[in-house]
């Protein structure tokens, strides 16, 4: 092999290791044992290899082969990475298309620098230093935009997922770019200047679609980010103001105890037994539906506690408190109704929907050094999925849930802290760490 030829081959395993490597990053494999990455890595290299002939043995670039390359990757995604085939065949097109396509334009801008005619035959057809300066240039920008999309993968994921249909619109013009721009690979084409305005046209047009795409997603986010926020401001201020009835309840019921012990002190006093007995049967049941245990040296997680652990009874949940300490500190009452109410409610609804034996809610809360761990879980009929980062609600109003926990993750921003969820096919687990 000349110098050249290794360099190509380098750029070629470069090229498809590069996209694999993307996914790594961002994606799950199926499976991580050792045979099933070995196996990974030699279709890989066979891949690699057949790549290798292609472009050294018959021309750099083939647009059937293009197809044959994103047909191939797809496969290999499906078996060994948890994504769905759309997700994966938009990303590996958008790869391979802008690497192709920019192969082409840099031939093109090449044969119009160079001045000669047959500068993009010649690198297609032969392993020479122009098609290495064309190869070396096009994979160089390519590494640019995959750098860019690893340090902004969360917005990338989101992107695939909320705005696919603009995703692969991009896809299908680019490919109808490629269509008529490699025409400039026919010399007899070319001599007829019939394809100069195409280099001039695709280019243009999948740029504005870029700018556009942008701009319209850039709007549509800070929409639904306003609509977030307010929805967020709305819940926490409904079950603050659940929790405040409920203290102003209790504070009522223990007010009137002043009047009730004037009452049966004068019952009492006229030896009135019987008619004191009535009286305290009477004050008995709102005295304790209210009564309140101290689970904590904190007021409002308190009164949150209570009210999450009757209905948790009411429901026949079982409730494991492992651990329980937290003080008065510089959470705000309306966060603390944010996260541990809201948490507490999600996970009595998910048990709620399993048998009664089945239902178990395990509760750990912990304040220590400047640092506040909330751990909550559930068991649940199994039925929750998550995609990019965010849970897919099996409620009826799956948006309102998705705004739930994105509330809860808000609220845990606000104070610098970490919000991670896991969950099996039978227990769902939620853990919080913030920083007072």
């Amino acid at each position: 092999m000349t110098g050249f030829q290794i360099i190509q081959a380098l750029l070629t395993i470069t090229e498809i290791s590069g996209l694999f490597y993307l996914f790594f990053l961002m994606y799950e494999r199926r499976n991580t044992r050792l045979w099933s990455s070995l196996l990974l890595g030699s279709l890989i290299a066979g891949f690699c290899a057949s790549a290798i002939f292609q472009r050294g043995e018959v021309a750099m670039y083939s647009r059937y082969f293009m197809l044959f390359c994103i047909g191939v990757t797809v496969i290999l995604l499906k078996l060994f990475f948890r994504l769905k085939t759309s997700d994966g065949f938009i990303i590996t097109a958008l790869y391979y298309e802008t690497i192709y396509f920019l192969d082409i334009i840099l031939g093109y801008l090449g044969q119009l620098l160079s001045g000669r005619t047959e500068f993009i035959i010649t690198a297609q057809l032969h392993v020479n230093r122009d098609r290495i300066i064309i190869m070396v240039l096009s994979r160089l920008i390519t590494l640019i935009i995959i750098l860019l999309i690893i340090c902004n993968r969360g917005r990338f994921r989101l992107l695939l997922t909320k705005y696919k249909l603009i995703v692969f619109i991009l896809v299908v013009l680019e490919y109808i770019g490629l269509f008529y721009c490699d025409e400039i690979l026919n010399i007899t084409v070319y001599r007829n200047k019939r394809i100069d305005i195409y280099f001039v046209f695709f280019p243009l047009l999948i740029l504005f679609i870029l700018v556009t795409m942008i701009v319209f997603v850039l709007y549509i986010e800070k929409k639904n980010e306003v609509k977030l926020f307010q929805t967020h401001n709305n819940m926490v201020k409904k079950s603050y103001r659940e929790m405040l009835y409920l203290y102003q309840n209790r504070d009522r019921i223990f007010h009137d105890m002043q009047n009730h012990i004037l009452i049966l002190s004068s019952m009492l006093e006229e030896n009135n037994l019987e008619a004191a007995k009535n009286y305290i049967s009477k004050i008995q049941d709102p005295i304790k539906e209210l009564q309140q245990k101290k689970y904590t040296g904190n007021h409002i997680v308190n009164i949150i506690m209570n009210d999450k652990m009757k209905k948790a009874e009411r429901c026949a949940i079982t409730v494991n408190i492992r651990e329980l300490e937290v003080y008065e500190n510089n959470i705000e009452d309306i966060d603390w109704c944010c996260m541990l109410a809201n948490l507490l409610d999600n996970a009595i609804e998910g048990c709620q929907k399993i048998a009664e034996n089945k239902r178990k809610i395990e509760l750990y809360l912990v304040q220590r050094n400047g640092t506040i761990i909330l751990n909550i879980s559930n068991t649940y009929g199994g039925d929750i999925a998550a995609e990019d980062n965010k849970l897919l609600s099996s409620k009826k109003d799956a948006l309102l849930h998705g705004i739930g926990m994105q509330s809860v993750r808000l609220t845990v921003e606000k104070y610098k802290g970490t919000f991670e969820y896991h969950f099996t096919e039978e227990r769902f687990t939620v853990s919080i760490a913030l920083f007072i």
